[in-house]
């Protein structure tokens, strides 16, 4: 079930109109999000839990070469094409004479 789903369901099982249905919806991902942001957990009895948790940073795209310059995934795919034209210009990965 997702978001539209569950306005749906609790208008047709309330006397909320779906927009007051949506309006608690929101209200309710607010505070849970609120509440697990500032490091505190919310359980709602028979629905589900929300822990908060520590994670480090996403590093997106970066490798660090040998002598420790970082190399962004631009520099990668650049690096790939320049590979495979060389290849193609020496003679590498051209069929051999069998297949002509």
């Amino acid at each position: 079930m997702n978001k539209s789903g569950l306005i749906d369901a609790i208008s047709n099982t309330t006397s909320l109109t779906k927009r007051e249905a949506e309006n608690s919806v929101d209200a309710l991902g607010h505070e849970v999000v609120s509440e697990v942001r500032a490091g505190r957990r919310v359980s709602l009895g028979g629905f589900d839990s929300f822990n908060p948790t520590q994670r480090g940073a996403k590093e997106i795209g970066q490798q660090v070469d040998q002598e420790g310059s970082s190399k962004g995934a631009g520099d990668r795919c650049r690096q790939a094409a320049c590979r495979k034209d060389r290849q193609a210009r020496s003679g590498h990965n051209r069929p051999s004479s069998a297949f002509r």
